[in-house]
């Protein structure tokens, strides 16, 4: 027995309820301070166990597989699932699908072509998922701070838009400042992300190689 399986960590279910207390506390502060994110608290903790225990079967038989058809699928399907969680704060902008989805989908394609392109990861399941997964989360994560403070600035500035539109100004013109400040808000984290990089991010990735034993 090698000695990562000698070291790996085992985590009962008294553990995992114990860990119930973390989303507690997001409930307790969350009705404190009236935010109204319970529902979406209580929700996100259902949708994390579940996906976190089914997923742990799918990975093992697509790591044992190992065919380029299944990797292929399951980067769609996780492209899929983070275009549609992506569009829930800005619903209301137009083709706020279609943008999160061709975002989305272009980074990872793009990230994955370059990486495995030039021989920087192989194309197996092992390295492709986590990389492509982490791409993804990223870009989930811009494209629905982009589309909330799309949102959110179009309705603030309606009349300014209206006006700019009224004096012959295109869509893109007219909504021009609104889109330079989605960008910015949703390039923020990433930025400050790649700024503590070796300090927080690449430590904290390895959290669960740490935790297997590794």
């Amino acid at each position: 027995m090698g000695r990562g399986l000698r070291l790996m960590n085992e985590i009962s279910t008294v553990q995992v309820l114990l860990s119930l207390i973390f989303v507690a506390g997001a409930l307790y502060f969350s009705n404190l301070f009236k935010v109204k994110m319970g529902k979406d608290i209580v929700i996100a903790a259902v949708r994390a166990f579940v996906q976190l225990l089914a997923i742990g079967y799918v990975l093992t038989i697509i790591f044992d597989l190992d065919s380029p058809i299944t990797i292929i699928l399951m980067m769609v399907v996780m492209a899929g699932a983070a275009s549609y969680n992506a569009v829930k704060r800005g619903a209301k902008v137009r083709n706020s699908y279609r943008i999160s989805s061709i975002a989305i989908f272009a980074t990872t394609l793009i990230t994955i072509l370059v990486l495995a392109g030039f021989g920087i990861i192989p194309f197996k399941a092992q390295y492709i998922i986590p990389v492509s997964g982490m791409v993804i989360g990223n870009v989930m994560n811009a494209a629905s701070l982009a589309l909330m403070r799309l949102d959110d600035e179009l309705k603030a500035n309606r009349i300014k838009v209206e006006a700019a539109l009224s004096l012959g100004a295109s869509p893109i013109q007219a909504a021009s400042p609104a889109l330079k400040k989605s960008v910015t808000t949703a390039m923020i984290p990433v930025v400050d992300r790649a700024k503590v990089v070796g300090l927080v991010s690449l430590p904290g990735g390895m959290s669960g190689m740490i935790l297997a034993g590794a």
